[in-house]
């Protein structure tokens, strides 16, 4: 992941600079690059009589830690890859595809009545994946906030200049970029053996290695079926062969020469 992004400044317009102190916001003004002042950050300075607060636990950002940890409990096995082919895999992409897409691609800056808003490209796909493990959603879906609805609900930007920027800056800024990251790290599970191509191709080498295997049980078997003739045409010529050399080699006596034999033999 990148560092921070370095914000641009800013620009408070005449129509809503601050023209006095408000009760609760400190003492003093924080000088800006551009010459405008505005006051301090509201939980950073107490107010005159009360101790400093410390910010509360922003739920956005604890939300994009909750993304991360659900996706340490995936047991990639299903997919027929091991725990650390699997980690591998996702380190090897985090390094490049990741982290390049989201330094050039996904996050993009927006300025709407001198208001900074940041976009997240992919935000529908982060909603749809944080939902799925939070059970709520998490604010990267639109691409620009209507200043309308904010003030709507956050009340006039004037009045809550910090508090925009806490919102929908550094906090937005971690969820996105980490929503985005979850939203990859979650294709990368899930496209070792689930994406259609993936089927097709894993359905074609099944094919393909059963056709082999029936090719070579064909060959064998041709292989066998030759030897076996050849060996028998072997022996029945051997056979025949012995038989043809008996019958030249035969003598033929009839039973009359027998017996004239037998006697020429006995009176001998």
């Amino acid at each position: 992941m990148q560092g921070p992004i370095e914000l641009p400044p800013l620009i408070i317009t005449p129509t809503n600079r601050p023209t006095q102190h408000r009760p609760g916001w400190g003492t003093h003004w924080i000088p800006h690059p551009s010459g405008t002042q505005f006051p301090a950050i509201p939980h950073a300075i107490a107010p005159p009589g009360k101790p400093a607060r410390t910010p509360a636990v922003n739920p956005a950002v604890s939300a994009a830690d909750k993304i991360q940890a659900s996706f340490k409990k995936i047991t990639p096995t299903e997919f027929g890859k091991t725990k650390k082919q699997i980690e591998a895999l996702i380190a090897a992409q985090l390094k490049t595809s990741i982290y390049r897409n989201l330094k050039a691609a996904t996050r993009k800056q927006y300025i709407v009545e001198d208001l900074l808003i940041l976009r997240l490209d992919q935000g529908a796909a982060a909603d749809k994946i944080a939902k799925k493990w939070l059970g709520y959603s998490i604010e990267s879906r639109p691409n620009r906030v209507n200043v309308a609805n904010y003030e709507k609900r956050y009340g006039k930007p004037q009045k809550d200049i910090e508090r925009f920027k806490q919102r929908f800056t550094a906090s937005y800024r971690a969820v996105a970029a980490k929503a985005q990251s979850m939203v990859e790290y979650f294709h990368l599970y899930t496209q070792v053996a689930t994406s259609p191509t993936d089927k097709i191709r894993a359905r074609h080498r099944a094919q393909h290695a059963a056709a082999a295997k029936a090719e070579a049980a064909r060959v064998a078997a041709a292989k066998a079926k030759a030897e076996a003739d050849r060996i028998a045409a072997a022996k029945a010529k051997a056979e025949a062969d012995r038989i043809a050399a008996a019958k030249a080699n035969l003598v033929i006596v009839t039973p009359r020469q027998h017996i004239e034999i037998h006697k020429e033999t006995k009176q001998k």
